[in-house]
């Protein structure tokens, strides 16, 4: 049991998940390692309809289990938050092993200044390709927009019911919404860069066919991406120099295939959300017009014929 941090300060554990099984024993046995359970209040795990044994790995971890209602990241952030009752509450997701230093660190930054509203260390993917290119990109975006997560976080309880909870907008990027809401109203979210945990990743394979799944997400939510396609395209083109440049820089030659086909994804998807958004705003054109048109004919029909004689003039 770590016992670094002795400030005696206490928190709620949270953690959304779904499917978890494969990396759940991992992940809260390392958070049962890192964080004092004299500092723990309560642990509250909220799952999202998983069909494999999460919860029950959960339960054995003596976490207390709540049914996601509403899916997705917004919907277990926002049940999660309904039954936190302590000053501060930190997040975990399901693929996270929390960094050694963490708890040491982390919440050292929320004791001094009450506008610091969130803080949170780092985190980079196991697989090797996958971790050069966020180190890379850490890099060379050092702001916190960056560096976004919600999954090893501390939050403070107050502020975030303050602003309504966590956002609902947008089910997956959850923490970026989040962060532009609490800029907004003045408080700050921290980032400590000396505090790295890994990001469980089975492989870049795994990887390009779950940002897949998360792009038929985003179709499906009719998400409005703001970025502009001539962008995108100049990026695909410049990726093998960029490539190069990185696969020389963190010694890994992988990426000098994977980078350029990882902008290709992004270019690919952003091309088809704006092709369903098209036909999403084609569609309810169609739908308000028909609305209209019964409407119109309701009306017609109501000032010209009598109530007595309105069952006479349908046809079925």
């Amino acid at each position: 049991m770590n016992k670094g941090n002795d400030s005696g300060m206490k928190a709620d554990l949270v953690m959304w998940a779904k499917n978890g099984a494969k990396t759940l024993p991992r992940v809260l046995k390392r958070i049962d390692e890192v964080i004092p359970e004299e500092n723990v209040v309560k642990k509250v795990f909220v799952d999202d309809h998983s069909v494999d044994n999460s919860i029950q790995i959960a339960k054995s971890f003596s976490w207390k289990v709540y049914e996601n209602r509403e899916g997705f990241i917004s919907g277990g952030a926002s049940e999660a938050l309904k039954h936190v009752t302590s000053p501060f509450f930190i997040s975990f997701e399901q693929d996270l092993l929390l960094a050694r230093n963490w708890w040491q660190k982390v919440p050292e930054h929320m004791k001094h200044d009450p506008k610091v509203a969130v803080a949170q260390g780092m985190r980079f993917s196991t697989t090797r390709v996958l971790r050069c290119l966020e180190e890379y990109s850490s890099e060379r975006f050092k702001a916190t927009r960056f560096n976004l997560s919600l999954d090893n976080n501390i939050l403070r309880t107050s502020v975030i019911k303050r602003i309504g909870g966590f956002p609902k907008q947008y089910p997956i990027s959850v923490d970026l919404e989040l962060f532009d809401i609490l800029q907004k109203n003045g408080y700050r979210w921290v980032i400590d860069r000396n505090v790295i945990s890994d990001h469980i990743r089975a492989g870049v394979l795994h990887e390009v066919l779950r940002s897949r799944k998360l792009m038929e997400m985003e179709k499906r939510q009719q998400w409005i991406d703001t970025s502009d396609v001539s962008k995108l395209v100049a990026r695909l083109a410049f990726s093998p120099i960029r490539a190069t440049h990185v696969m020389i820089k963190k010694r890994c030659p992988q990426i000098f295939f994977v980078y350029p086909f990882l902008r290709l994804l992004a270019l690919r998807g952003f091309l088809d959300r704006k092709k369903l958004r098209r036909l999403g705003k084609l569609r309810a054109t169609q739908r308000n017009m028909k609305k209209s048109s019964l409407s119109f004919s309701f009306m017609n029909l109501s000032s010209d014929e009598s109530a007595s004689s309105f069952p006479e003039n349908l046809s079925f």
